[in-house]
C-alpha cells in the first residue's frame, strides 16, 4: 500500500479540497449546482477520473504481492492498464464520471486508514469514520451510478439548501486542516 502519506498531509489536504470545492456552493450557488447535476454524465471528468482511478489500482496491483501465477502477468500491466481504461471509456460510457469517481473514492479510503491506524491522538476517528463513509459511497456509486446524481440533487434542491450544506462541509474543511496542522 501507500506508506509514505502521514495523517497530517492527508487531513490538510482533504482540508483543502472541501475548502476550495465547497466555497462555489457557499458563494455561488446555482453555478455549482449546475455542475454537480452536469458531472454524472459529463466526459472529460469521466475519463480523466476513470484513467487515475485505473493507473492507481494498476499501480497497487503491481506491487501486491499476490498468487505465483500472477508474476507471468506482471509486467504486461504497463499495457493492460491502459488498455482496459480505453474499452472502459467506450463501452462503459453511461454514468461513467459516477462510477468513476465512487472507484476512486474506494480507493482513497486505503491510505486514509493505514495512516491512521497507530496514530495516538483520538482525533484520528475522524479521517477512519471518513474512510468508511467514503468506501460504502464508492461501493454505491460503482454499483448503481444513478445515486449519485440523486444525491447532488438533493443536496443542492434549493439555494439555501445549498449554501447551508456547502457551509457545512466548508468548516469540516477548515476542521481537517486545523487538526492536519495542529493535532496531527
Amino acid at each position: 500500500m501507500i506508506e509514505n502519506f502521514s495523517l497530517s498531509w492527508i487531513a490538510v489536504g482533504l482540508g483543502a479540497f472541501f475548502v476550495l470545492v465547497n466555497l462555489p456552493a457557499v458563494f455561488a450557488p446555482t453555478a455549482f449546482r449546475a455542475a454537480l447535476l452536469a458531472f454524472p454524465r459529463s466526459r472529460y471528468p469521466a475519463w480523466t477520473l476513470t484513467a487515475l482511478t485505473l493507473a492507481w489500482f494498476g499501480w497497487l496491483l503491481y506491487h501486491e504481492p499476490l498468487w505465483p501465477v500472477f508474476d507471468y502477468v506482471r509486467p504486461w500491466l504497463w499495457l493492460i492498464v491502459p488498455l482496459v481504461a480505453v474499452l472502459v471509456c467506450i463501452f462503459v460510457d453511461e454514468l461513467l464520471a459516477a462510477r468513476a469517481f465512487g472507484g476512486l473514492l474506494l480507493l482513497m479510503g486505503g491510505p486514509m486508514l493505514d495512516a491512521a491506524r497507530w496514530h495516538p491522538s483520538a482525533w484520528r476517528f475522524l479521517p477512519i469514520v471518513l474512510a468508511y463513509v467514503w468506501i460504502i459511497a464508492g461501493i454505491i456509486f460503482v454499483l448503481t451510478p444513478f445515486r449519485l446524481r440523486r444525491f447532488f440533487e438533493f443536496i443542492t434542491r434549493t439555494p439555501l439548501r445549498c449554501r447551508v450544506g456547502g457551509a457545512i462541509r466548508l468548516a469540516f474543511g477548515l476542521l481537517l486542516l486545523w487538526i492536519g496542522w495542529r493535532v496531527f
